[in-house]
């Protein structure tokens, strides 16, 4: 004889089952990426006791919610509802669950909730369940890997008046992490093993390509395995020694400061950073080490590159983008209508310059030379002067602002083109303080500093802008003595980017 539990475990079964056929209730089409719910018909697995029609329902259209129909939820449970405990960024109470099951949903498209036992009493139900699929996309940020899972789950739930009004779970995600390969975290590099790295043995020595020890991370650290990094003229600066009050050098010396690439390995204290996230990043000058296969930088020096954004591309941002925005926004509090001179329109400082300047509502004159000329245009400047071809003291003056890339004669003659007041803004040499007071204009002078933060804006803006990253030439790591000469010449139209 079936006894009265046994009855109620089969007829929630049936319903779910039938609801799973007819595609109604679950997702309500058929499609070959259909997700179902289903409860086991075991009488001596599942039992049902005191659950009403109603509550049963409440039950059954929590479940089916997960089917990407986040608007079910709307029919199980209060809008106070609490799920205990929140996940990772998920707000309070029904609506705060939605955007949960659209990520989900996104993440595990072929998702199935099987019920296996309720134990249930007048105003609560316990429910033992797995979720079997595929980790095809992003979920509370692990990166897909696309293997299969099975997650086993435990829910408690307390029901008033058909609906549910608190979710108690508990969820294997240790266990579900090494399903998908997401942890222990796995690394191709180990203890012991080489890359290599651009390298100085001293103040102007040449730079070498050498095999060396993949070095190690600190708690605080992250390993990246850089996929480009980009060139500067302080690299050459360094080189020389001419930087050594400011960024003395410890030899051997890895070079390079801008890198992108994809985390490798990540140390015991850090937080917010996984294996295979695309970063990128600005070493401190001191420390260098971008210029290799793999490098190792403080995780709070780290940026995520934006999805829509190539590791080339952004390879070229930390130094010449950062350096643009802290000159024009924070240093000279550029201001629309405003008139600018970016000398070396061309360099990776001045093309970004021009079309942060011009977005910012400023009138923008340039000089460039030879077909710099027609591509500083293209950035956006509204005058173009040809150095080679004009003097820029006889056809420009009453600027607010000169923002000086090149130093020397250049610079000395930038005073006499500024209104009184206006400023001088040095990027490659300090400027001449008793100069500035003969034209009584002001000075300043930037020394730009690793800043994840400023950094982090200055990605969101370039991206959003669709700002144009001048990119000159793009070369093996193996190709480091071209790359150095080529930065070193000053006619690089924009970043020299070199590839492991």
């Amino acid at each position: 004889m079936i006894s009265p539990l046994q009855r109620g475990a089969r007829a929630v079964a049936r319903t779910l089952r039938r609801e799973a056929e007819d595609g109604a209730g679950i997702d309500g089409v058929h499609n070959s990426r259909k997700r179902t719910t289903h409860m086991t018909d075991t009488a001596n697995e599942s039992q049902v006791f005191g659950l009403s029609s109603e509550d049963r329902r409440a039950v059954e259209t929590f479940y089916r919610a997960f089917n990407g129909r986040p608007e079910l939820l709307d029919q199980a449970v209060t809008p106070d509802w609490q799920d205990i405990p929140l996940g990772p960024g998920q707000r309070p109470g029904r609506d705060g669950m939605k955007p949960l099951i659209e990520a989900f949903a996104a993440a595990f498209p072929d998702a199935e909730i099987k019920i296996h036992e309720i134990i249930a009493g007048p105003d609560r139900a316990a429910v033992r369940l797995e979720i079997t699929g595929t980790h095809t996309g992003e979920w509370f940020g692990v990166a897909p890997t696309g293997r299969s899972f099975v997650l086993p789950l435990h829910e408690f739930h307390r029901i008033e008046n058909g609906k549910l009004t608190h979710t108690w779970h508990l969820e294997d995600w240790f266990g579900w992490l090494n399903q998908v390969g997401a942890w222990p975290p796995q690394t191709t590099t180990k203890r012991g093993d080489t890359m290599k790295a651009a390298r100085l043995s001293g103040y102007n020595a040449a730079p070498t390509l050498e095999e060396i020890p993949v070095p190690e991370i600190g708690s605080d650290d992250v390993l990246v395995r850089v996929g480009a990094a980009s060139m500067n003229p302080m690299d050459n600066k360094l080189q020389m020694g001419v930087l050594h009050d400011a960024f003395p050098l410890e030899f051997p010396y890895t070079m390079g400061t801008d890198l992108a690439g994809t985390v490798e390995r990540v140390g015991p204290d850090v937080v917010g950073w996984s294996q295979g996230d695309r970063v990128l990043a600005r070493t401190d000058p001191t420390s260098g080490g971008a210029l290799a296969e793999l490098a190792v930088l403080p995780a709070s020096y780290l940026v995520r590159v934006p999805e829509s954004m190539s590791i080339e591309r952004a390879a070229a941002i930390p130094t010449t983008a950062a350096t643009a925005y802290q000159a024009l926004f924070e240093m000279a509090d550029l201001k629309p209508g405003q008139t600018v001179l970016v000398h070396a329109g061309t360099g990776g400082v001045g093309s970004i310059a021009i079309q942060f300047a011009k977005a910012a509502g400023a009138r923008v004159i340039a000089t460039a030379s030879g077909d710099g000329v027609e591509i500083t245009r293209r950035l956006g400047a509204d005058e173009v002067i040809d150095y080679r071809q004009e003097d820029f003291t006889e056809k420009v003056s009453g600027v607010d602002l000169v923002l000086d890339t090149v130093g020397g004669e250049t610079q000395r003659r930038s005073f006499g083109v500024l209104r009184p007041g206006g400023l001088l803004l040095g990027i490659a040499v300090p400027p001449d303080e008793e100069a500035a007071g003969a034209y009584d204009v002001k000075t300043a002078f930037n020394v730009h500093i690793s800043d994840a933060a400023r950094l982090e804006k200055v990605v969101e803006r370039v991206d959003a802008a669709g700002t144009e990253v001048l990119i000159d030439r793009t070369v093996p790591l193996d190709s480091l003595d071209e790359a150095f000469a080529r930065q070193g010449s000053g006619r690089a139209r924009g970043k020299i980017l070199l590839t492991p």
